[in-house]
């Protein structure tokens, strides 16, 4: 406060209000070194990714949109642009830019995963299950991809299916029987013998 133009000052400041969850603070003294850099990509991403965190995603989005005019390839942005359009509920939108993204870079599997989302959102559970199954055993995000082909055989009926694909993964990781004890699409079998061991 007692300089105002002291950049390295600002920045140090940006970062620990963003470390410890005060948003506005951050989103305030962002825009500060925006008044003295406006064209600087990493602030303005910055800048994006906090009023993300605050829910002003069409803010976040626009300058996301901006930020891409300059570099219509980028692949880090496209997929932030596809992420704000599918909080958004535009699965149209966000799939073209996880497309777009993954020209640049077929293989990223948190592009495909977030892609698979979009149509799962749109009840595409076919397609949605293509982009799961481009998801590698070996890749940090196979569980979950397989988390959520287990919730589309729930879905279509395929209840043994499901409740496989589920113990596999229940034991390899815990956390994804918390997740299926609170999720809705297995309300139906939750009282089952099968479903309520796998709880144990």
């Amino acid at each position: 406060k007692s300089e105002p133009e002291n950049i390295e000052a600002i920045e140090c400041a940006s970062e620990l209000a963003l470390k410890t969850g005060n948003y506005e603070d951050a989103l305030s003294l962002t825009d500060q070194l925006l008044l003295q850099s406006p064209l600087s990509q990493p602030i303005l991403e910055q800048k994006s990714q906090v009023l993300s965190i605050l829910g002003r995603h069409e803010e976040s989005g626009q300058i996301w949109m901006g930020i891409l005019q300059s570099d219509e390839t980028n692949v880090s942005v496209l997929y932030q642009l596809g992420k704000t359009h599918l909080i958004l509920n535009n699965y149209d939108k966000a799939i073209d830019y996880f497309d777009h993204a993954l020209k640049n870079k077929p293989h990223d599997s948190e592009i495909i995963y977030k892609k698979s989302l979009a149509f799962f959102s749109q009840q595409k559970y076919d397609l949605s299950v293509l982009c799961l199954e481009q998801i590698s055993d070996t890749d940090d995000l196979y569980d979950f991809a397989q988390y959520q082909k287990s919730k589309i055989q729930m879905l279509q009926g395929n209840t043994r299916q499901s409740l496989e694909i589920l113990s596999k993964i229940i034991k390899s990781n815990d956390l994804f029987k918390l997740m299926a004890s609170n999720e809705t699409i297995f309300e139906s079998m939750s009282n089952t013998s099968e479903f309520q061991q796998l709880m144990k």
